[in-house]
């Protein structure tokens, strides 16, 4: 299961297809940030600079590819780099709506949570998720046992004309790894 995606950095030709994802009302919905009306100059340039950013080892942002298909259906982000606290903020999407409820995203996070503990020597990832964002909230109660909701900021984020909550959760380098062989055993391996 694990292996079903890998992580690659990201390419300029990316924006057309994060372009597309822009449009999805289910993507826009979900994600923290307001919704933005974007060209696909405008998003090429963000791709530009995200990479830029990246080159730099100022963030790391990576696409999440279909193993066998190499086709690109998500991304995966560590922004806000911490390392004098060994923090990371970590940021994902799954772009086409098909791969949505396939685990993709549960996978790109194992894989990203290990490259930030195991190579950038993080000891705390942490994430914000909208409160009405149900699927993915249940995602985390489903890991209630690693991963840990940490707290609420209230009316942190003015989104589709009101005020919405920001659930904050996170996870401690020795409760991934402890995690991590509870799940690789859930899944046989």
């Amino acid at each position: 299961m694990l292996d079903s995606i890998y992580l690659r950095a990201l390419e300029v030709e990316d924006h057309i297809k994060t372009y597309e994802w822009r449009k999805d009302p289910v993507y826009r919905s979900g994600v923290v940030s307001h919704h933005r009306y974007v060209n696909r100059e405008i998003e090429k340039r963000w791709m530009e600079d995200i990479i830029e950013k990246h080159a730099k080892g100022e963030e790391v942002r990576l696409g999440i590819v279909k193993t066998g298909t190499d086709e690109l259906i998500g991304m995966i982000s560590l922004v806000h780099l911490d390392h004098r606290n060994r923090n990371a903020h970590f940021q994902w999407m799954i772009g086409p709506a098909e791969k949505r409820g396939h685990g993709y995203a549960i996978f790109a996070g194992i894989k990203i949570a290990d490259y930030a503990f195991r190579e950038l020597g993080m000891e705390r990832v942490w994430g914000s998720i909208l409160e009405d964002n149900t699927r993915v909230l249940n995602l985390v109660h489903r890991f209630s046992d690693t991963i840990k909701i940490e707290g609420t900021l209230r009316n942190a984020v003015f989104k589709d004309g009101t005020f919405k909550n920001l659930v904050i959760v996170g996870i401690l380098k020795d409760e991934f790894y402890t995690g991590l062989e509870a799940f690789k055993k859930s899944l046989g391996k």
